[in-house]
């Protein structure tokens, strides 16, 4: 559960890797905690829960790309239900989303273990399509959230979620690097538009 009390507090962001943030890092760590928890599910779940072990937060916004094949590249996304992938999708260990009550009602992103390119499997990609869009740590931050809240009381701090799409499955790791110049702008935006509704 969220309590709205503690709405305005001290705020911790969360992105993967420094380069999603860029030159803008700097600014928006003076204004809430921010922390590069790296890339992949169980590095995102350590980090978070590394950062909540240090102290309470109010509100935990998670910010990063995302590829979509269903979004243009440079759309920002709101999701409101993760989805772990993998194993977890489509079969007998298959398990329900994490809920994100801020999200936009609708929009669903899948946290996979790998990155999807042109190389993978066709029955992969046709999964993945269902969804608005798939990254490798929003659901593992989720669930230290959610962890973290049933070893300490059950308080979930409000928790937001901002992925701007970065690709189409159109290209390489290293040409990432490329399109991400290209989404960084309006993913910082967003980013900034969120902090400003928590008062920081």
């Amino acid at each position: 559960m969220t309590d709205d009390s503690l709405y305005g507090g001290r705020v911790l962001l969360l992105a993967a890797v420094e380069d999603e943030l860029g030159d803008d890092a700097a600014d928006l760590a003076r204004r809430c905690d921010l922390v590069f928890t790296g890339v992949g599910k169980l590095r995102a779940f350590e980090a978070t829960l590394a950062a909540l072990s240090r102290h309470d937060y109010a509100a935990v916004v998670n910010v990063g790309t995302c590829g979509s094949l269903v979004h243009r590249t440079g759309t920002v996304l709101r999701p409101s239900e993760v989805w772990q992938g993998g194993l977890y999708i489509d079969s007998v260990f298959a398990s329900e989303p994490e809920r994100v009550a801020s999200g936009s009602a609708g929009v669903s992103l899948v946290t996979v273990d790998n990155f999807i390119s042109p190389e993978t499997p066709r029955a992969e990609l046709d999964v993945l399509a269902r969804y608005d869009c798939f990254e490798m740590e929003g659901y593992a931050v989720l669930r230290a959230l959610r962890f973290h809240a049933a070893q300490h009381g059950g308080r979930m701090p409000r928790v937001m979620m901002v992925k701007g799409v970065s690709d189409n499955v159109d290209g390489s790791l290293e040409e990432w690097f490329v399109k991400l110049e290209r989404v960084r702008p309006a993913l910082i935006d967003a980013t900034d538009s969120v902090l400003t509704e928590l008062g920081v």
